[in-house]
């Protein structure tokens, strides 16, 4: 019987995922010391989580997000960062109160303390075509807050790091969705095969841990007596949080 695979919804965001949280302080008052004990276990307290398309952001009303004080204020963005052009590049920060940049895992810019409002640059780093891992830390211990993220490429001038370079996932998995009773799902992505969790007709595939962003990858759907039934073209942009839906075609 023919069968039709289609994405519904693509697992690519635009911008970084934010996880936003209270300070838990020693003090009356919040200091540096105690974001840098709250930032490490931010992913287990966070109030928020939330796509921000770019780093441009002025706190000063919580109405948006009622349940954060702006002065116990914690913030952790994650995702990618594209480099479309091979080139020299300098990051800066401008924080209040505090922040820090890592790329690929390392820090590259240090504006934790004493930084207030004041652009803080990374050494000139060169980069080539392709994709990296962004990390942002963030405090802010005042009735007021900003944060400013941006680059400048080679020669031209100093911007905020425009959102289409900036992007982060849905999930961590791949969901195939509407599979008849007893169908198994197969994924092989970046050379490796990974066989899918099934319930009530949901095949769940985690590829958050083996993640590279616009990998190839390929479905395949397998019968109850392990035949296989569909075998996808590869799809040059998987990503986590992908979903698909499977019909037959009468």
């Amino acid at each position: 019987m023919p069968s039709l695979l289609t994405r519904i919804r693509s697992g690519r965001l635009i911008g970084l995922r934010g996880l936003y949280a209270n300070m838990r302080c020693n003090n009356e008052v919040c200091n540096e010391s105690d974001a840098e004990r709250e930032i490490i276990n931010i992913k287990k307290n966070y109030v928020y989580d939330k796509i921000d398309p770019e780093l441009n952001l002025v706190f000063y009303d919580n109405s948006l997000m009622p349940k954060i004080k702006l002065e116990q204020m914690i913030v952790k963005w994650e995702g990618f960062i594209e480099i479309d052009k091979e080139d020299s590049y300098v990051f800066y920060l401008i924080a209040d109160d505090g922040a820090r940049l890592y790329i690929d895992k390392k820090m590259i810019v240090d504006a934790w303390t004493g930084k207030t409002l004041e652009k803080t640059y990374s050494d000139k780093i060169f980069l080539r075509k392709g994709v990296y891992s962004i990390e942002i830390e963030y405090y802010n211990i005042g009735a007021f807050g900003k944060i400013e993220l941006g680059w400048r490429r080679g020669k031209s001038i100093e911007e905020v790091i425009p959102s289409r370079n900036l992007f982060s996932f849905a999930g961590g998995s791949v969901i195939i969705t509407n599979l008849p009773k007893g169908y198994k799902v197969r994924l092989i992505y970046n050379g490796l095969v990974r066989e899918a969790i099934i319930k009530s007709g949901i095949a769940l595939i985690p590829i958050i841990d083996i993640i590279k962003p616009f990998s190839e990858g390929q479905l395949i759907i397998l019968n109850n007596d392990d035949e296989i039934i569909y075998r996808s073209p590869p799809i040059d942009d998987m990503s986590p949080g992908d979903v698909y839906v499977y019909q037959e075609i009468s």
